[in-house]
């Protein structure tokens, strides 16, 4: 398939700041629900309540969110659909900026995870009784138990999804179903809270926007100068004619 039939297939999404901004006010109000939620639905021990079957698949699709599964996604776009090349900048960029963000916000925010608490509960006064006992400050120091804030994981998996259901709009339910999965696992493995899981995907949300603008403001600069550069020759090739 020709790269120019390629791109007009999966254009630049043409979001808005007013779209931007319906949708952080749609996660912020996720965000402080899941505060007040983050004790109850939070933990190690839900994960004990999913039955057999359906937490391996549960643990399974964590691979979606991880570094090694998104690499592994570009390396088979690179070798088996070379047409699509040209876009694996702006996937990757929208893949990984993101989770980079979310690490840099997790070296300086500090939030002990829920699977720090394992074994332990309210009653005995071990596991929180109120979820600002769950953070810590900044500077974590690089310390895993205190690096909860926000999921990477999550992140990187809704990041994910939004990069290829730009390029394959019609497996979108799938990627989002397993971006879902994989945000799930992290809750229920104990790795976050809910509302560290909520603050990915508005990160992941935040930034691919940002992501999508920059790539359409370079795209529209590559047109110009093509566009330029077409005028130029068109007037070198008439300017002949005319001296005729």
């Amino acid at each position: 398939m020709p790269q120019q039939m390629l791109a007009n297939s999966s254009p630049i999404p043409k979001w808005d700041y007013r779209w931007l901004t319906i949708a952080m006010v749609c996660v912020g109000c996720c965000f402080s629900l899941a505060l007040w939620f983050d004790l109850a639905l939070s933990g190690s021990r839900n994960g004990e309540a999913i039955p057999g079957d359906i937490r391996r698949i549960v643990e399974l699709s964590e691979i979606f969110a991880h570094g090694f599964g998104a690499a592994l996604v570009l390396i088979i776009i690179w070798q088996l659909m070379p047409d699509y090349r040209n876009r694996l900048r702006t996937l990757a960029a929208i893949i990984f900026v993101p989770g980079l963000v979310a690490q840099g916000i997790k070296r300086v925010v500090a939030r002990r995870r829920p699977i720090s608490y394992q074994g332990e509960t309210p009653e005995e006064g071990l596991f929180p009784n109120s979820i600002v006992d769950t953070w810590a400050g900044f500077s974590p120091n690089g310390e895993y138990i205190y690096e909860s804030f926000p999921s990477a994981h999550a992140t990187g998996a809704i990041a994910l999804a939004i990069g290829l259901s730009w390029l394959f709009p019609r497996g979108k339910y799938i990627f989002f179903t397993l971006a879902c999965l994989a945000s799930f696992q992290r809750i229920s493995s104990g790795a976050h809270w809910v509302s560290d899981v909520v603050a990915g995907v508005g990160l992941a949300v935040l930034v691919s926007f940002f992501v999508f603008k920059l790539e359409g403001r370079l795209q529209a600069r590559r047109g110009n100068k093509q566009s330029d550069t077409q005028s130029k020759n068109a007037s070198q090739d008439d300017s002949p004619r005319l001296a005729a």
